[in-house]
Order: C-alpha cells, then sequence, then structure tokens
C-alpha cells in the first residue's frame, strides 16, 4: 500500500545502492537545507546492504530488484510514483549540495517545466582531478549539454517519467540527455541560471556509472585547494573522510566505466 500522501510541495528523490558515506553526507546536505520544512525527500534503496530510514527524515522505500547493470533510472522513475510534490528534483547520493540548491532550483522553475544549472562541476576525490564545465546559462540552453542538475514541474514531471521509461527499455543511465531532448522537441519553456550550488563528487567507495571515474578525468588538484575554494574546508574534510578506502574501488571501477559518450550516440538520443 502507498504511504500517506504529503502536503509539502517539494519532492526531493535520492537514489542510493551501497555507498554509506556518500549517503551520510547527503543527509548532512539535506539536514542544513534553507527550505528543509517544504521538502519531501524520497530514498530509493535498491542495494545489497540497504541504509534503512533513520528518525523519519525522509520516506524510505526499496526500490525495484533487477539485474540490470545501471538501475538509476528504475530507482528514479520508482520515486516518481511516489512523489506528491508540485515540484521534482532528484539529488544523487554522492554529491555534494550547497544549503541553497533545493531553494534556488525551486525558485527558478518557477512558471516553467524544468530549471537547470548551466554546465557541471565535478571533482574526483580520490585522484584529486576536476572538471570545471560550468558555461553561461545562454550557452547551455543552445547546446541542450551538461544540465545534469535539474527540477521540473507541471509537464516536465511527465517528461522526466518518459525519459526515464526511455532510459530503462535501453539501460542508459544518462537520463539528462534524454530528459532535455524530449523537452526541446516538445518545445517546453525552461530556464537555465548559473551559481556554486552543486559539486558532482566521483571517488566516494560505491557504484560507477559513468566515465568520470578514470584516473585521467580533468585537472590536477593534488591538494584539494580548489575543492577547499569553492565549499570550504569543514565540507571537504567531510568529502575526504567519506572516501577513505576509495583505493580498492579502483579495479571495479575501471571494470564498470562506460565510456565518455561520442557525438554520433548522443544525436542518436
Amino acid at each position: 500500500m502507498r504511504p500517506r500522501m504529503s502536503s509539502k510541495p517539494i519532492t526531493v528523490i535520492t537514489p542510493t545502492r551501497d555507498r554509506p558515506a556518500g549517503f551520510r553526507l547527503c543527509r548532512d546536505w539535506m539536514r542544513r537545507q534553507t527550505c528543509r520544512d517544504d521538502i519531501e525527500w524520497v530514498v530509493v534503496d535498491d542495494g545489497d546492504n540497504p541504509v534503512g530510514a533513520h528518525n523519519l527524515e525522509y520516506r524510505y522505500f526499496r526500490g525495484p530488484t533487477s539485474n540490470k547493470k545501471f538501475t538509476n533510472f528504475d530507482n528514479v522513475l520508482f520515486g516518481l510514483e511516489h512523489a506528491d510534490g508540485q515540484v521534482v528534483m532528484y539529488i544523487e547520493d554522492d554529491d555534494w549540495i550547497s544549503p541553497n540548491y533545493v531553494q534556488n532550483m525551486v525558485d527558478n522553475v518557477s512558471g516553467c517545466t524544468a530549471a537547470a544549472l548551466g554546465g557541471d562541476l565535478i571533482y574526483h576525490i580520490g585522484y584529486r582531478r576536476y572538471i570545471d564545465h560550468r558555461i553561461a546559462p545562454k550557452e547551455a540552453r543552445s547546446r541542450l549539454r551538461f544540465m545534469g542538475s535539474f527540477c521540473v514541474a507541471r509537464e516536465g514531471i511527465e517528461v522526466l517519467r518518459q525519459a526515464c521509461i526511455d532510459a530503462s527499455k535501453v539501460e542508459d543511465p544518462l537520463i539528462d540527455l534524454r530528459f532535455w531532448r524530449l523537452i526541446d522537441s516538445r518545445k517546453l519553456p525552461f530556464r537555465v541560471f548559473s551559481g556554486l550550488d552543486i559539486v558532482k563528487i566521483k571517488g566516494i567507495p560505491g557504484r560507477s556509472i559513468t566515465w568520470k571515474h578514470r584516473a585521467d578525468m580533468g585537472t590536477r588538484d593534488p591538494d584539494e585547494k580548489y575543492l577547499r575554494s569553492l565549499i570550504g574546508d569543514e565540507d571537504t574534510d567531510a568529502i575526504l573522510k567519506a572516501s577513505e578506502g576509495w583505493e580498492k574501488w579502483i579495479e571495479r571501477w575501471t571494470n564498470e566505466n562506460l565510456q565518455k559518450p561520442n557525438k554520433k550516440a548522443l544525436s542518436n538520443l
């Protein structure tokens, strides 16, 4: 039976699987959101070692089981089935988010079907390397790329659902690329904005689904000075603590990693 509907206007969906240290950080980042009282947090966990529910901070579900290599699309889709908010977004279990992340997303989706940050900022905490692909909103709109951090409202919720369904059929974890192609083809209004609200952290022990876990990615930051300049010492130290033991995952990341998507593959979405 489906749990009682929430009256909260914002739903955040977090899929998680066997990344306990990362999820503990995610819980800390969610606790400090400025609009916390308005958030319905839906956690979908299909891990072999479930994180479980803690102090009723979130609505906890065991995700659908399958033999698929990637399951994030199925977990987001499952979360959408239990989402009651008027605005919906998903936050990965290992990304750093600012205290204003959710509120800024909500403010920017007002009057639109979707809102996104322009560009990606990716940091591999194990290799101390980063990719800073933050770009101006106008450029992001024209390219429909590098907009993996987004939220949806109105028709956008159904577009996200369809993107997850399409991704599940071919087991493609890159939901965002499919989502933006659908938004564009249906000519739905969306807004792109800029700011430092999220750093996509790689290297915390757990499953990898993209090429961004490679040892040669991005620019070197040997003393993590760049990361500290962005998010501060306290949060950087917490992420470093959560990454302990990352070296044991290198072989698995090498075996699991996708190749960097090429232009032909993107054009076929």
